[in-house]
């Protein structure tokens, strides 16, 4: 038997939580979003990291291939930006684009204002050892 895995997109830290604040105030769902590292992770519909890299092309943020990375990891307990236990829904498909255009404005902002830059995370791609916490 293997292991569940989730879908997820990992986005720059502040240019996440920037693009978090933009669809609050615009009442946009997001879906479970948690922090690991100096990295932002938002869970996907099921079997969807593998469009992200067509949908950033399709919505014109091909340029940010690298910056925001889609992902599989093994399922495990999701923990919100609080530290609690996640309740909250995936997002649905049809909402996917919506969100990575968000996502990707947000990180080209900040890639413009130089408060990111295009190299690759240093956060292990494997769980977190404590909400909250990469490395």
């Amino acid at each position: 038997m293997t292991a569940r895995q989730l879908d997820l997109v990992e986005a720059p830290l502040g240019a996440g939580l920037a693009a978090l604040e933009r669809m609050r105030r615009r009442s946009r769902p997001t879906g479970p979003v948690t922090v690991c590292g100096d990295r932002l992770l938002v869970l996907l519909p099921p079997g969807s990291a593998a469009d992200v890299p067509v949908l950033l092309h399709w919505l014109g943020w091909g340029h940010l291939e690298g910056v925001l990375v889609p992902r599989q990891r093994a399922a495990e307990p999701w923990m919100g930006l609080d530290g609690e236990p996640s309740t909250g829904a995936a997002l649905r498909t049809e909402e996917l684009p919506r969100i990575l255009d968000t996502f990707a404005d947000a990180c080209a902002r900040a890639l413009l204002r130089g408060g990111i830059s295009r190299s690759p995370s240093r956060t292990p791609h494997g769980p977190c050892s404590e909400p909250g916490r990469g490395r």
